[in-house]
This record gives C-alpha cells, sequence and structure tokens, in this order.
C-alpha cells in the first residue's frame, strides 16, 4: 500500500539526510534523531514516562524514552520505530505499543483489515527496519558479499529478527520507486448525482452505482459531508466493506484529508465489525475474553479425529475421511449465512426425515441428519476450544442484537452512521444486521449494483437490493449517472447487455453516459478452433496491443475459472509474454522446495528427499537417495538421523554421501518442534544459497517465484489455537487441508508491484472492483460462461435456503459477465473456442446481446501445445499388484516412489488414518481369520496391529478402539459362513508377467462358487463395472473356474456388490494391466496433477522430483 512505501522513502530520506548511513545500529539512530533536534534517553522498564510501553516518542520535550534493560540492538530498534512516528505521524496519535507484525493465525489475518492505529505501528515498523537496514544494503550484504542473516546483525549491531524480517522483505518484495507514491488522481468536476448522493439527509439510502460511476469516491465525500456536520463525531461513522483491500484504501483516502478523524472513524469489513462486537460482548455470548479465529483448514483438522465416533453413515469414508467433512462444513457455513444455529439446524432435519416417504427424501433427510450431528459438535468443539469460525462472525452478533435491546441500543448508539460498500454481495446475516442497527435508530447508506452480484454460494443474493425499501423504512433509491472509466463505445456495450439482465429487473435502469472523449478502439469477437486457437489469438492481440502503445501492465486477461487461466497462461508463456499468473500455489516449484524442507523434519520416512536432492547445492541421484532411505527404514530410524554421516552407507556414493552430509550440516539445529516459519527463515537466510538464486533471478518468472514464497512464509508464521506457533508437521497438514479445500486464493495474489511489465491475469471474481486498459475476456463458450448448471448436493434441510434454479444460476452468470467486460478502459477483447477435444462448443449465449461485433478467427495454430513424455528411470519387475493398477489410474508416478525409492505412506498421521491403516490391514489378513471363530479370530489380530499401529498415544485412544471393534464386527459378519482358499494371493498372467491380487474367501452353495473379495471402502457408484471389478473377475476365474459368482464386500458400509463388468471389458482391464506393467519397465509413470487426489498423496511436496536426473 502508498502508505507503506510513503514509511520506506521518508527512512531513506532521513538516513541519508542526517549523515546517519555512516553509523550503524543506535548510534545511527541516535545521529538521526539529533539531526531533528531529538535527544534519546534510556529510563528504567515501568518509569512513569514510558509506562509499560518499550519506548514513547514526546514531542514536546524533544525527547524518545526507551527502556533501558535491554540490549544497545534492541534499543536501536524501539528508538527507530519512534523516529517512524515522528516522521510519519501526527503529534497526537500516540504509540499503542503492540507488535503488529508478530505471527497471528491466518483466519485473523484475512478478517481484520488493520485499524488507523494499528496500521500506524506496522508503518513505524516497516520505517525502523528500512531506516536500520536499508533495501539496498541489505541487499548488498546478502546477494553479493553472501553474509547470513546472523552476520548481519552481528555486524550492524541489530536485532536477529528484525534483520531477517527486512532481508525477506528486500529480498522477496518488488522496491518501490519514488514517483508513483505521489501520484495524484486527476480533478473532477462536480458531478451532480454523486453530490446529492453524499448530502443526503433521508434515514436510509440505496445508491445505484454501476462500474466506473465513482461511488468510492461519492463514499469518501459522504464520509466527508458528515465530518463537516457539528453533530457528528468521527467516532459515530461506521464504513463496511467488502474486502480488506478496500478497507484499507478507503481508510487511507480519508486519512489524506482528515487524519485524526481516520483513526477515530470504524473502517473494516463485515467480519472484522463481527469479530469486533464477539469481543466487545464475549461474555454476553457464552465465549473467552480473548476468543480466537479458526480457518475452514483448521475446522477440518478439529472434527476429524471426531468424525468416526459419530456413528455416521452416508459422509462415513475410511479412504478420505475429510471429503464429508468439506460438504458438511460447506453446508454449515450455509447455515450461519440464514442465521440458522446447530439447533435449528437439527430441527429442520427431525422435522425432514419423520416426513419423508421416498428413498430419494429418506436419504436426503438422513444425510441433513448427519450434518446436524456434526454441526452440534463442531459448535461444542469450538466451544470449548474459545474458538469461532467466519459464519460465527456475522451470525452471532446478528443474533445478539436481534434478541438483546440493550445491546442494539449501545451498538446503534456508538455507529449513528452505517455506510456499506458493495450491498449486492452482502448475504442475509449481514442484511439482518443492519436490519437492527437501523431500527434502533441509527442512519445507513449504501452503494451496490444488483448487476454485479458475484456471490449466491456464500449467501449473497440480487434480493437484498430488491428488498430494500421493505428492509429499511422509509428508504430511498438514487442512481449515479455517469461512467467515468469507460470509452462511449464499451459503455454501450454494457447498456446494451444491461437492458435485459435479471439482476436488474427490480431496480434502477442502467442508463449511465461516458464522460470520456477519448475513442479507444472497436471491441472485436476473436474465435479460435481450439483452446491452442484460442491462446494463439490472444497472444496476437495483446502483442498488437503492445504495438499500439498499451503496454503489458495495463493488460488483463479474465476468465470464468482458474482451470481457464491456467490454458491460456500456457499459451502466453509459449509465446514468451510475461503475465503474473502464480497458477495453483502449492504446485509452483518454489513453494514445494520450501515445504519439502519442513518435510524432512516433519515426516520421518524421507519421501521429501527426492526433491530436495534435485536442488543446486545437493544434487543427489535416484540410487543414492533409495539407499538412505532403505537404510532409515531397515534401522526404523528417521532419515534425517542418517544424512551426516551418509558416506559410510554400503552402497552409497563418494559424491551422493557428501552431498547428503552437506544437507544434513544445513539442516543441523533444526527440529521438528521449531515454528515452521524459523526453520523456513533460517534455512533461507543463513543456512543455503537457494534464496540467492531466487532473488537473482530476471524477468517476470523471478518476480513470480519471489511473490510465491513471500506469500508461503506469510502462510507459515501464523499460530495455533492455543497461541503455540505452527511446527513443520502442523504446516505439512495444513497444507494438505488448504489443498483440498482449495484454499488458496489469498496466496495466489501475486505481489509483483504496479510497474511490473506483465499481463495480469485472473478471474473474473478477482477482477471485481479493478480496471484495465485492455480486456481480454477468455473462455466465452457454452458451458463456461455461462458454466453447467448443477443442483446443489449439500445436505441442508428442505426449507432452509431457495434451491438453486437454473433461472438463479443464469443470473449470476449474467453478472459475471457485465462484470468482466465493464472492466476495460479503452479496448475489449472476447474470445471463445469452437471444440474441446472431439466435442463442439458453443459459443456463449451473452455475445450475441451485444449486437454485431468485428470477428476474427483462426482454424489451425501455428505452435500447438504437446504434452511431454515423461520417463524416469525404469523399474525392472514382472510382477505387479492392484495397488499397481490403482496408482497408475490416479498418478502413475506413486508407482516410481514406491518401487523403485521404497517410500510408502507418511509415517506421521492422524488418530483417524492410523485407525483406519489398522482397518485395512484386518481387511488384508482375512484369509488368515477366516473360518468358523472369524469374529473371535478378527478380534485378536486387531488387538494385536493395534499394538504396534493403533493411535494408542491419543487422548481419544480407547473411542478408537472401540470404533474399530464395531468395524471389524461389521466385517466379520461379512466373512461369516466362507472359508480361506488356502492360499494368500492369486498370481494371475498378464503380458509380460503376473499380476497379483489379495486372495478372497470362499464358501460352496448350491448354486456353486460363491467368491468374496473385501474393501475397507464404501459403495460407490461405480463399484462392480470399473477396472478394479475386471481385474478381481479374472482373478477369481483364474483361481476358482469360470463357473463362480464373484462380489466385493465393503466394510465400510456393509455392502455387497456382485460383478457386472462386460465380457469385453474385462478382456480390456487383462491387456491394460500388461500395458501398464510395461510402462513401469520403461520407466514411463508421468504424474497427473489434479488437487483431489494430490492433497492425500503422501508425496505431495515432493511430486514431481525424482532426484538430480534429467528425464531420460
Amino acid at each position: 500500500m502508498a502508505a507503506f512505501d510513503l514509511a520506506r522513502i521518508a527512512a531513506r530520506k532521513l538516513r541519508e539526510g542526517h549523515s546517519a548511513e555512516r553509523a550503524q545500529g543506535y548510534e545511527a539512530v541516535a545521529a538521526a534523531a539529533a539531526g531533528l533536534g531529538f535527544v534519546i534517553k534510556l529510563v528504567p522498564p515501568g518509569d512513569p514516562v514510558i509506562g509499560t510501553s518499550d519506548a514513547k516518542l514526546l514531542r514536546d520535550w524533544l525527547s524518545i524514552y526507551v527502556r533501558n534493560d535491554v540490549s544497545s540492538d534492541q534499543a536501536a530498534a524501539y528508538a527507530a520505530h519512534e523516529l517512524g512516528h515522528l516522521e510519519l505521524h501526527q503529534p497526537q496519535e500516540l504509540c499503542s505499543g503492540s507488535d503488529p507484525d508478530a505471527g497471528a493465525s491466518r483466519a485473523l489475518s484475512r478478517v481484520e483489515a488493520y485499524g488507523q492505529r494499528e496500521r500506524r505501528e506496522l508503518q513505524a515498523n516497516v520505517f525502523a527496519r528500512e531506516f536500520l537496514l536499508p533495501r539496498s544494503l541489505a541487499r548488498q550484504l546478502f546477494l553479493v558479499e553472501c553474509k547470513s542473516a546472523a552476520d548481519i546483525a552481528q555486524t550492524l549491531k541489530l536485532p536477529y529478527p528484525l534483520v531477517r524480517r527486512q532481508l525477506l522483505d528486500s529480498l522477496l518484495g518488488p522496491d518501490i520507486a519514488e514517483q508513483s507514491v505521489d501520484m495524484v488522481a486527476p480533478q473532477q468536476k462536480r458531478d451532480e448525482s454523486q453530490w446529492a448522493a453524499a448530502t443526503f439527509e433521508g434515514s436510509a439510502l440505496l445508491l445505484e452505482a454501476g462500474p466506473g460511476s465513482g461511488k468510492t469516491r461519492t463514499l469518501v465525500m459522504r464520509i466527508e459531508h458528515l465530518l463537516a456536520q457539528p453533530t457528528v463525531s468521527a467516532r459515530d461513522i461506521l464504513a463496511l466493506t467488502f474486502s480488506n483491500k478496500a478497507a484499507g484504501d478507503l481508510a487511507d483516502r480519508i486519512a489524506k484529508a482528515h487524519p485524526n478523524a481516520a483513526a477515530e472513524m470504524w473502517t473494516g469489513t463485515f467480519h472484522a465489525f463481527g469479530l469486533d462486537l464477539i469481543r466487545r460482548y464475549y461474555d454476553k455470548l457464552g465465549l473467552p475474553n480473548n476468543v480466537q479465529l479458526i480457518d475452514k483448514a483448521q475446522a477440518i483438522e478439529l472434527l476429524e479425529d471426531r468424525l468416526p465416533l459419530m456413528g455416521l453413515k452416508h459422509y462415513h469414508d475410511l479412504r478420505n475421511p475429510d471429503q464429508g467433512l468439506v460438504k458438511i462444513l460447506s453446508a454449515v457455513s450455509r447455515a450461519k449465512d440464514e442465521l440458522v444455529d446447530h439447533e435449528d439446524f437439527g430441527r429442520r432435519a427431525s422435522a425432514a426425515l419423520e416426513v419423508a416417504t421416498s428413498e430419494k427424501e429418506i436419504i436426503a433427510a438422513e444425510r441433513s441428519c448427519e450434518a446436524a450431528t456434526v454441526y452440534r459438535v463442531y459448535t461444542e468443539t469450538l466451544r470449548e476450544a474459545g474458538a469461532v469460525d467466519f459464519g460465527d462472525l456475522v451470525m452471532l452478533p446478528a443474533l445478539l442484537i436481534g434478541r438483546n435491546d440493550a445491546v442494539r441500543e449501545q451498538v446503534a448508539q456508538r455507529h449513528s452512521h452505517v455506510l456499506v460498500d458493495e450491498y449486492q454481495d452482502v448475504n442475509r446475516a449481514s442484511a439482518r444486521l443492519l436490519i437492527e442497527l437501523y431500527r434502533a435508530g441509527s442512519r445507513l447508506w449504501v452503494v451496490g449494483d444488483a448487476r454485479q452480484s458475484l456471490y449466491r454460494w456464500r449467501g449473497a443474493s440480487s434480493a437484498n437490493m430488491a428488498g430494500f425499501e421493505a428492509d429499511f423504512a422509509g428508504g430511498q433509491r438514487l442512481p449515479l449517472g455517469h461512467n467515468y472509466r469507460s470509452t462511449d463505445h464499451i459503455v454501450s456495450l454494457s447498456r446494451r447487455f444491461a437492458a435485459d439482465m435479471r439482476a436488474g429487473k427490480n431496480g434502477l435502469a442502467y442508463k449511465a453516459a461516458a464522460q470520456r472523449s477519448e475513442e479507444g478502439s472497436t471491441t472485436k469477437l476473436l474465435v479460435g478452433r481450439n483452446d491452442d486457437c484460442e491462446g494463439e489469438l490472444l497472444a496476437a492481440e495483446i502483442k498488437r496491443l503492445v504495438e499500439a502503445g498499451v503496454p503489458l501492465a495495463t493488460q488483463a486477461v479474465l476468465a470464468p475459472t482458474n482451470g481457464r487461466l491456467d490454458i491460456m497462461a500456457a499459451a502466453l508463456a509459449r509465446q514468451e509474454i510475461a503475465t503474473t499468473h502464480l497458477g495453483s500455489f502449492f504446485e509452483r516449484d518454489e513453494v514445494r522446495d520450501l515445504l519439502s524442507i519442513l518435510a524432512l523434519l516433519a515426516e520421518a520416512n524421507g519421501g521429501a528427499l527426492v526433491r530436495v536432492a534435485a536442488l543446486r547445492e545437493i544434487r543427489v541421484g535416484p540410487q543414492d537417495i533409495g539407499t538412505i532411505v532403505s537404510a532409515a527404514h531397515k534401522d526404523r530410524i528417521p532419515l534425517n538421523a542418517l544424512l551426516e554421516r551418509a558416506s559410510t552407507l554400503p552402497g552409497m556414493t563418494s559424491a551422493g554421501g557428501q552431498a547428503l552430509e552437506r544437507l544434513g550440516m544445513q539442516l543441523k539445529g533444526l527440529e521438528s518442534h521449531m515454528s515452521a516459519f524459523e526453520v523456513a527463515a533460517s534455512w533461507l537466510l543463513d543456512r543455503s544459497d537457494y534464496l540467492r538464486d531466487i532473488a537473482s533471478e530476471p524477468g517476470p518468472e523471478g518476480s513470480l517465484a519471489r511473490a510465491a514464497l513471500q506469500a508461503l512464509l506469510g502462510f507459515l508464521d501464523q499460530r495455533e489455537l492455543d497461541g503455540r506457533l505452527l511446527t513443520p508437521a502442523r504446516a505439512i497438514k495444513r497444507v494438505r487441508s488448504a489443498v483440498l479445500l482449495a484454499d488458496d486464493r489469498d496466496l495466489r495474489d501475486a505481489a509483483l508491484g504496479a510497474d511490473a511489465a506483465a499481463v495480469r491475469m485472473m478471474t473474473i471474481h478477482g477482477a471485481k472492483g479493478l480496471e484495465f486498459s485492455a480486456v481480454h475476456v477468455v473462455g466465452l463458450h457454452d458451458q463456461c460462461l455461462p458454466g453447467r448448471f448443477q443442483r446443489d448436493d449439500s445436505p441442508l434441510p428442505p426449507g432452509l435456503v431457495q434451491p438453486e434454479t437454473r433461472e438463479m444460476h443464469l443470473e449470476e452468470e449474467e453478472c459475471l459477465f457485465f462484470v468482466a467486460i465493464s472492466r476495460a478502459e479503452d479496448h475489449l477483447r472476447l474470445y471463445h473456442n469452437e471444440i474441446a477435444n472431439v466435442r463442439s462448443r458453443k459459443p456463449s449465449p451473452f455475445l450475441a446481446r451485444l449486437g454485431n461485433l468485428s470477428r476474427h478467427e483462426l482454424a489451425v495454430a501455428t505452435a500447438p501445445s504437446n504434452s511431454p513424455i515423461v520417463q524416469h528411470k525404469p523399474v525392472k519387475t514382472v510382477q505387479i499388484n492392484i495397488f499397481d493398477i490403482r496408482d497408475y489410474a490416479s498418478c502413475a508416478l506413486r508407482i516410481a516412489y514406491r518401487r523403485y525409492f521404497g517410500i510408502h505412506g507418511r509415517r506421521h498421521e492422524s488418530p483417524y488414518l492410523q485407525t483406519s491403516g489398522v482397518l485395512y490391514t484386518l481387511v488384508d489378513r482375512i484369509t488368515e481369520v477366516a473360518g468358523p471363530n472369524v469374529n473371535s479370530n478378527m478380534q485378536a489380530v486387531l488387538e494385536e496391529v493395534w499394538e504396534t499401529r493403533g493411535p494408542i498415544g491419543s487422548g481419544l485412544a480407547a473411542d478408537y478402539f472401540a470404533h474399530a471393534s464395531g468395524r471389524v464386527s461389521t466385517l466379520a459378519q461379512l466373512a461369516s459362513g466362507f472359508e480361506s482358499p488356502g492360499f494368500a494371493h492369486i498370481e494371475l498372467p498378464i503380458n509380460g508377467g503376473t499380476l497379483t491380487v489379495g486372495a478372497p474367501l470362499v464358501r460352496s452353495t448350491p448354486k456353486g462358487t460363491e467368491i468374496r473379495f473385501f474393501d475397507a471402502g464404501p459403495v460407490r457408484s461405480k463399484t462392480g463395472n470399473d477396472q478394479s471389478a475386471g481385474i478381481l473377475l479374472s482373478a477369481a476365474r483364474h483361481a476358482f473356474g469360470r463357473q463362480v459368482d464373484a462380489m466385493t464386500a465393503h466394510m465400510t458400509d456393509g455392502g455387497v456388490v456382485g460383478f457386472k463388468r462386460s465380457e469385453e471389458k474385462v478382456a480390456n482391464d487383462l491387456e491394460e494391466a500388461g500395458q501398464i506393467l510395461s510402462a513401469i519397465n520403461s520407466g514411463t509413470l508421468p504424474p497427473n496433477p489434479s488437487m483431489r487426489i494430490c492433497g492425500r498423496c503422501p508425496h505431495f511436496v515432493s511430486c514431481p522430483s525424482v532426484g538430480a536426473i534429467e528425464p531420460i
């Protein structure tokens, strides 16, 4: 933000202007202070002058007071912080004494738009770091002189944490050009529609503000108008925005003209305001005074260990325990948007089950009842932890204010003027909060545009706009009548499309008039035959605009989905066009490199070594990796314990041993109990050259890599609910949860700097509120925009929300298209293609509503994309198993990790996964326990396996053992009456070798031989008619003859499904098994990235590396 840029520039000027650059540490601060006429005085801690603070600036006394019981290094940091206040802030703005740089939870960082006081402290911190260790000096010492962070701290007499933070900022963040900070927006003549809205005197106003109409300017004008009223104090104003960025920008705008008022008024998001109310009225909500906030990943972690103990049927899966939780927690969040607590949810679900008659209704109601159970346990678990989630932040205050007259009156008196931005995107809980404040006397002023409503999936609805007058009696509407963003041509297209939009039918007509005189260019429709053609058209048009004087930095590619962005980013990369596209965050090389360092400490199986071994400083080949992994597995010790003596291992090459010992030295002193951020920062700044390589990488790709590392370090620098810092193991687990939840949206925002010469790439949702000289909208074909309509299958009780209809879906997709085209200032380009694989695509129906467009086509790509054939060192074998078949279908590279390196599952698993592992073992040993005493035999094996593999150290161990015993009883019932065939495996002949299958149980019936295989998971839609069914049926026939009745019994739900695979498909399954064996022997085992699969894979952080070799 500009405020922090100003802090850096002010620090540089002060250091240069008072000759302080020749001094270091405390001496430099003292010299700069003296140049300003101030003196630094040391006083005992607790002295009346400083009280409980570490330091204090007293302007009237021309002094900076610092406690005298700290080192001179720390005193320099405290004094420089106060110098920052002296240079940057008003005399009456006091230092809060807190450290906003300290790590917090990721959830809090997403919600809290720093208030003016917190922002001032951050500015002072930035100033202090830049003053004591200027960016240019930091880069010189680290990159040129190759000094470590510890060496720099010692040389410059500075605190190590300050040096570390400044080095990371200086090496990973973009520099700030001084001239970019002082840019002033051009003056605009008075807009009467804006003025009428800003000076509105009624009790409630809905300002309908279309794209580019100056709504933020009008919002600022409204605040300035209120501040000019003698009866209004800044403390009376509550300004609610939709994002932290919008809140920060609004606060900065107000602070330029009214710094004191900006510090006193409340500016932030609905969620931040809700958190403030929860902290203020925690006792009335039954919460502790230090209430914690958790995000979705933490919610999964809180519940996953309790899930098997809830007695669920539909949402219990041994293989993927978190899959059902994700769906249930989504329903819980949606219920909270509608102010439905767990008790209300449970009543609705029970009522639905009572009246259900058809099988479909009964199953849906049972799912709702299971969701109600999870909601209840989740609520209880949150209360035990003294925590709330995002949904609670609005629901709890809204319910409290609605039910408690005294609280409602207090809040309304404190915030007598409530202003809301992006009103079309508030949910019903937020609207209810506003209704209650309005009922208590607060005046309401909201701005929105129903045609830009994009967040129905989280409860937002254009109905809030349509029902404004009903919700707020006496409310009025006004429009903003002009568009200051776009050319007349683009505004005309927007008006034409808006005329028939479903979302605008209940509001004022969109009649905005363009105010710009520039002509821009005529909109083009560019049609490619396929994705490659669309990509080439996009690249050519971007280059054409650059030649016409439109810089890359002012062009944006907008897409309906991240998947479409990935395709177009790859196309632009082939044409050597720089972009800001980070892609899937946790798939980036530098992100996985750093996570692999953490995984070496967190996961004792050493699987991460295959990636770390490929780093420039290490370079260890697959053979040596296999040697040390095997040795660690054989001795049952963590791989890390062998690194420092790797050269002594039998079979280790000399070069490999030396490299692994070098790695051991890098990791020496780093422990699994340390903070993940400390481990990562220490390795980057004090132990390796990795950061030096990244910091020196040129061009946009280097900028993206640095932005990704900076985002990852921020992710790692967070705390647990109990205040502890995130350990490496917990960090890896949190990453997996974020991947499974697709919860990396905040990490994808690359901080490259406003002037980076690269095309901006983002989803249409991400472009909301932004504007660009040239906008390229891709993916404008049916099933992409508008996207495919899918009925909601969440376990919400009937009537809780209005069911999504096709008409509602199209309404929001129209809004998405309207937002996309209205981001363009001068140039608008629209793209679609006509074929996907072999299926034809229809153009988006939205295009026809724009009228006749200039059309350009490309039928054949000149540089089509080609998926490279990935080959690794062959794994010679003549025998494969059913796990190889399944892995090849999901991700063939897993076979290489398991067979070549001997790397199996994670050693550190949750109690749930440990229990699942025990149950899988019992299924594998089914032939040992079958017979007349199957139940007692299974219980005996359960107790045996539990001692070595069960979660015996968990506080819930007894509960898990009871759960496992119940599953074993189900397994025993399924095995009852069957016998062991007398062998444990079936060797099925295939082309080139054999396929090993675990033996089934058998029994004779009057109809013939019945064969029963066993599976730990539940029955699925394709059970009995998939590739596994074909293989098992072939194995059964091979061992027992063709006249068999074969089936699979499923332990999770007790289902038994017979095989119904056609003969043709069975033959194809065997042929494909032979092809898989051939692929393994040839080393053709490519990865198959899929976040649904990757997040659960034990090789997630190391994939696709296989050590220091090139693909062959």
